[in-house]
């Protein structure tokens, strides 16, 4: 029943009438190639070495034979008549075929511009001597002359071996021979003129009467097809002139007259039996413009049939195409004969183009674009061949005329047709007429009753509110005058964009369940609902007379099903412009039968009954913002109240016990339960458990100490949490809920489900959980809103309660960040005197390190993937400091400072540093192979160590910075400056410290900055000894015992 086709739908009908009709046309195509391409059963003999021998051919049982094959050729050259070969064959070449698209010895193409002899030895059987043989000479370019056995027997133009005095000419010819059986035959060319030199189509052979029959019978054809294509022109050029509103018509005749020229000057040129003084010239420009000027007139003759489906920039485009090829027809002939493989070239995509829009006419029914299809599939499939055959080069007849006149014809058929209906409307208008001449009397009685009874609606609408009783008084009407037996209607619901069923008459035959479901019926607006959206949304009337149930589906096979549907009437009310409601009538007993004159008149209290709806309308708006505004005044009361108590009181859950009552007592929600956000672990714990009674006490206790990630598992927790949104689930399903969700509806055998997320300043900071233990929970969207709005205060009491425990966390926070900045005895000794004092360590060792290369690197890298590849090495500095007891000073740029013996004093600082050292050379390693790998740039490091004493203390006020001063962190940097990248150089003071434990390689002395010369060792690791399984890494038991 569904008369909405979706896109899909069009897609697949389009699809399939395309396949079929580009099927029909290729098809069509192919055959015509295979019936007039040359039967390859019984091939002519081909001449070789410029001898063509035809003694053993039959003449009498075999059609005209080409003289095809390897004449002799020579170019820039007219041979002598006697002795032609004195100087030698210049070279064999393939007839026919234009001598451009020869070689030379040095496989270059000659000109298409020049002059060249052709010389072939015929010998013939001697049966066919005895008899008159002709030869069949087509047209050749662009001037020659034909010798046979020495003497000149056709002159065609003027030759020249200059362009000044050759003179062309075109003209089919047909050659008596005398009887010899060897023939010789020599051609001397010029062509200074046309795109192509030489034989085009071959030279053909045969009995005077084959030759003059073949002529005779093609020569009818062209004259038959031109006067049958002139006809039709002719007639319809007088059909203009009778009506000329139809543009179509002239459009045609043009079209028309174009082919039918076209017709005469192509194929044997009959054009030129009746005027042989035309220049070859013109000639040739008539017969292009014929071509070049046809697509114009037939686009716009197409686009004027079919304009709405038609795309007009495309129509205009190849009427634009086709007139700026016209004017090259009056440039030179070599000029406009070149343009011609291009124009076919579009004129083919034309052709294509046409056809897809015949496709769609005809799938949109237009009047007689079936017919027109099928005419164009021929014209398209002869034109195609055509031009298929010109550009390969297949020697075959044009046929594209017969393809014309099956168009032309075709369009004769639908003009016919159109005629006729035409004529058929007028004697339809005309008994239209009489009949309501002789019922006039009836009919005004009929329309005095209909206008009687919409004034009494017109009264009782403007009068009464009741909508049931109005549409009851409408129902008795139509069932009395027009046979409906029941009547609903369907009110749009503007906020959820949904029609939903308000009132129905007449049927008391469904079932209580049945009625339920009509009752609860809601349509959403969209193209799947099938005709009840489509009588929305175009608010036309829908009717159909007869439901063919097979074809019904979606929306509209529930309600065929749901009502027994065997006709179905569809009105839309619409109010200033508005739809507001949709009027549906069927009837059981026998067929729905209205005429267009009860649909107009059940229209016309359709929009009386719109403004009955209106009135309705009004009056339920009334009576609804008057309930609003006393809920509104009551909940507005109520959360003053709760305001005040979250300002005066900070314990949560006296506040919270006061908004889960109004809850209860409002909406029916016993049930709360208050999850909050551990933003540390990313969990939700249970803040308060609110019951009233309905769980055991195990499921209870269960609940108040459980914790559920945050995470996806976590099921409608997780999307509320994540989209800030409230999760509502009237009715739990009974299938298909997993993980969390599962375990709480089963503990707490949960029949529906609300879940509120608790914002505090754009941040989730709990969920709250509320459903009713005894039944469904059922909440309008207004009445979900008034929820949430309580729902919001327990954020504003959270916030309050955790006011309470800001400032201690401020304080932690406070101490935790100048524990970061200070160590933690420098730290203690600020909070307790305000301030630090200097201290001297006689030893401590100090360890640099630098990236190289790093401005060259940093500038290939954006700011955010610098600063995090920097970051994550840094933090695994960090964490290696901090596990060797070593204190972090600073970081400066890309280089970083650490040092060990400071603020507490020890003596293994220069082993930790040293260890430091190694770890972190590890550390980058690593990072290194895994760069190299991704084929990123790679990150090296220098690393420098030295001993010796310092002054540590703090400077600043606002900012404090722990920092150590002295000589000994001068030559550290130098260490690390003076180092190699990817090995860690140490000072002469810390080698002495450390050589007994770890390896070290001397470098000598190292000038050094400000320094001199200075001694250096590379680190290379710990001594087997002393490492776990000799690696030289890991310190093994026996470094902790003896030397730590």
């Amino acid at each position: 029943m569904t008369l909405v086709i979706d896109s899909k739908q069009l897609a697949k009908i389009m699809n399939g009438t395309c396949k079929r009709a580009l099927t029909y046309t290729l098809l069509l195509f192919f055959l015509l190639i295979l019936y007039n391409c040359e039967s390859k059963a019984d091939p002519a003999p081909l001449a070789k070495n410029g001898i063509l021998d035809l003694r053993i051919t039959p003449f009498e049982t075999q059609d005209l034979i080409p003289l095809n094959g390897k004449w002799e050729f020579y170019w820039n050259k007219f041979i002598p008549l006697e002795n032609p070969t004195q100087d030698g064959i210049t070279s064999f070449q393939n007839v026919p075929s234009s001598w451009n698209s020869y070689k030379d010895d040095n496989n270059q193409s000659y000109t298409r511009h020049g002059f060249a002899s052709y010389r072939l030895i015929l010998l013939l059987p001697p049966n066919a001597i005895q008899k008159n043989l002709n030869i069949k000479i087509p047209e050749i370019a662009s001037a020659y002359k034909m010798y046979v056995n020495g003497e000149l027997v056709i002159e065609q133009g003027e030759i020249s071996e200059i362009y000044r005095n050759t003179r062309a000419r075109i003209k089919p010819r047909i050659l008596g021979i005398i009887g010899k059986e060897s023939q010789e035959i020599i051609f001397h060319i010029s062509n200074y003129a046309y795109n192509d030199g030489g034989f085009w189509s071959p030279i053909e052979i045969g009995f005077e009467e084959q030759v003059q029959r073949e002529h005779f019978l093609s020569s009818s054809k062209e004259v038959f097809l031109f006067g049958s294509i002139m006809i039709m022109c002719l007639y319809h050029i007088g059909f203009y002139f009778f009506r000329r509103t139809e543009k179509s018509i002239l459009y045609f005749s043009i079209f028309c007259f174009l082919i039918a020229v076209r017709t005469i000057v192509t194929g044997n040129r009959v054009f030129l039996e009746f005027f042989p003084y035309i220049s070859w010239e013109n000639f040739y420009r008539l017969e292009y413009l014929s071509f070049y000027a046809a697509p114009a007139p037939f686009f716009m003759f197409v686009r004027s049939l079919y304009k709405e489906i038609m795309n007009r920039h495309i129509s205009r485009f190849y009427v634009l195409i086709s007139l700026a090829f016209v004017p090259t027809v009056f440039f030179p002939v070599n000029f406009f004969t070149k343009t011609v493989r291009y124009f076919q070239i579009i004129t083919l995509f034309g052709v294509l183009y046409i056809l897809w829009i015949i496709i769609k006419a005809t799938y949109k029914k237009y009047h007689g674009a079936r017919m027109f299809l099928f005419g164009w599939i021929i014209l398209a499939a002869s034109v195609s061949y055509d031009i298929t055959i010109d550009i390969l080069n297949i020697r075959s007849v044009y046929i594209s005329a017969y393809g014309f006149i099956a168009f032309i014809f075709s369009q004769s058929l639908i003009l016919s047709s159109k005629f006729s209906k035409a004529f058929k409307a007028s004697e339809d208008l005309s008994d239209e007429l009489s009949n309501y001449k002789t019922n006039l009397e009836k009919i005004i009685s009929e329309r005095i009753k209909d206008i009687s009874f919409l004034n009494s609606l017109n009264k009782e609408v403007n009068s009464a509110f009741d909508l049931n009783s109005i549409l009851k008084n409408v129902y008795n009407y139509v069932r009395e005058e027009f046979g409906i037996e029941s009547v609903w209607m369907l009110s749009v619901e503007k906020n959820e964009n949904l029609l939903r069923t308000t009132q129905w008459v007449g049927f008391e035959f469904l079932t209580t369940e049945q009625k339920r479901v009509f009752h609860e019926l809601t349509v959403p607006l969209i193209p799947e609902s099938g005709t009840l959206f489509r009588t929305f949304n175009k608010k036309k009337i829908f009717y159909l007379p007869r439901i063919n149930r097979e074809n019904t589906q979606g929306l509209d096979k529930v309600i065929i099903e749901l009502l027994n549907l065997d006709s179905l009437l569809q009105i839309p009310l619409v109010l200033q412009g508005e739809v507001v409601a949709v009027l549906c009538a069927t009837s059981y007993n026998d067929a729905l039968r209205l005429t267009k004159q009860e649909i107009s008149i059940l229209s016309s209290i359709a929009d009386q009954i719109a403004g009955a709806v209106n009135n309705s309308l009004l009056l339920q708006k009334t009576l609804e913002a008057k309930k609003e505004a006393e809920i509104a005044s009551r909940e507005a009361e109520k959360l003053a109240e709760i305001s005040k108590d979250i300002s005066s009181d900070t314990n949560l859950e006296k506040v919270f016990d006061k908004i889960a009552d109004y809850l209860k007592s409002e909406f029916n929600l016993n049930y709360h339960w208050l999850l909050l956000v551990d933003n540390k672990s990313n969990e939700l714990y249970t803040r308060i458990f609110n019951d009233n009674g309905f769980t055991a006490n195990n499921i209870r206790e269960k609940y108040l100490k459980i914790r559920i990630p945050i995470v996806q598992e976590s099921g409608s927790l997780f999307a509320t949490y994540t989209r800030k949104k409230p999760f509502f689930l009237p009715k739990i399903p009974t299938k298909g809920i997993t993980g969390y969700d599962k375990t709480i509806i089963e503990d707490m055998a949960l029949k529906s489900l609300l879940q509120i997320p608790i914002i505090i300043k754009d941040k989730v900071e709990g969920i709250l959980t509320m459903t009713n233990f005894n039944d469904n929970v059922k909440l309008s969207n207004k009445e979900l809103k008034r929820v949430l709005r309580f729902a919001s205060q327990i954020g504003g009491a959270i916030y309050g309660s955790d006011l309470l425990n800001v400032a201690e966390t401020e304080r932690k926070k406070s101490n935790e960040l100048l524990m970061n900045i200070l160590p933690k005895d420098v730290a203690d000794e600020l909070k307790e005197t305000g301030q630090v004092n200097p201290v001297q360590y006689e030893s401590a060792t100090i360890l640099f390190t630098d990236f190289k290369g790093f401005t060259q690197i940093a500038e290939q890298m954006t700011p955010n993937e610098l600063i995090a590849q920097l970051d994550g090495a840094f933090l695994q500095f960090d964490e290696i400091s901090e596990r060797f007891n070593l204190e972090k000073l600073k970081t400066i740029g890309d280089s970083y400072m650490c040092a060990g013996g400071i603020p507490v004093s020890n003596t293994s600082h220069p082993f930790d540093v040293c260890l430091a050292a190694l770890e972190i050379r590890s550390f980058m390693d690593q990072v290194k192979f895994m760069r190299n790998k991704l084929g990123l740039p790679t990150w090296e490091l220098r690393i420098g160590i030295h001993t010796g004493s310092v002054i540590a203390g703090v400077i600043g006020k606002k900012k404090f910075a722990y920092d150590i001063w002295g000589d000994t962190v001068n030559i550290a940097s130098r260490m690390e400056t003076a180092g190699e990248v990817g090995r860690i150089n140490i000072s002469e003071a810390t080698y002495h410290l450390v050589s007994e434990v770890f390896e070290c390689f001397p470098r000598g002395s190292v000038k050094v900055k400000n320094k001199g010369e200075m001694g250096m060792y590379f680190l290379e690791g710990l001594k087997p000894k002393y490492s776990v399984k000799g690696e030289g890494r890991i310190p093994n038991k026996e470094f902790y015992l003896n030397i730590i």
